[in-house]
């Protein structure tokens, strides 16, 4: 049975403040290398197994510039991560337990102790398939430093890279 170390985030020294205004914030190497390969594993394993789905929400301009949602071989693959998922339930138990610090440390930081982690999903890109930078909110009570103060808005996105070492290299 593998067992996965806890990394505090408060040793780390994160500085969130960038979030409060609607920057993002980067940690490299914020899983433990073991964890981060047993998630790749389960995910890849899943994937196999036939789980994930097309998302749907590939975003593709038309030669006009605007935007539609458009569907196809290109989009990438989803799979959400529900309790009752079988695979390596180890493994996102120790997710779990390291976004419960990340939830933590940011209320703190954000003076928002209400944060919940709404959703959890694996996202596999095969090639050509891209989820462009976007925004989740559209209601203007719920952009920019206003959409702070309700407990309602659904306001951090975290993504968490699995790629092997390499992965984008020639």
């Amino acid at each position: 049975m593998l067992v996965f170390a806890l990394t505090a985030l408060a040793a780390v020294a994160v500085d969130f403040s960038p979030i409060a205004s609607g920057g993002i914030v980067v940690v490299r190497n914020w899983l433990p290398a073991p964890l981060t390969a047993a998630l790749r594993l389960d995910a890849m394993e899943l994937r196999a197994d036939g789980c994930f789905r097309a998302s749907g929400l590939r975003d593709r301009r038309t030669t006009t510039g605007a935007a539609r949602q458009a569907f196809g071989n290109a989009d990438r693959l989803v799979l959400n991560m529900a309790r009752g998922l079988g695979g390596d339930r180890i493994a996102r138990a120790a997710l779990d337990e390291h976004l419960e610090l990340l939830r933590q440390n940011l209320g703190v930081s954000l003076r928002r102790p209400g944060l919940r982690v709404a959703e959890q999903y694996y996202s596999i890109h095969g090639r050509g398939a891209f989820l462009a930078r976007h925004l989740d909110e559209r209601h203007d009570d719920t952009k920019g430093e206003l959409g702070w103060t309700s407990s309602t808005r659904r306001s951090i996105s975290f993504l968490i890279y699995l790629s092997a070492d390499g992965w984008g290299e020639p």
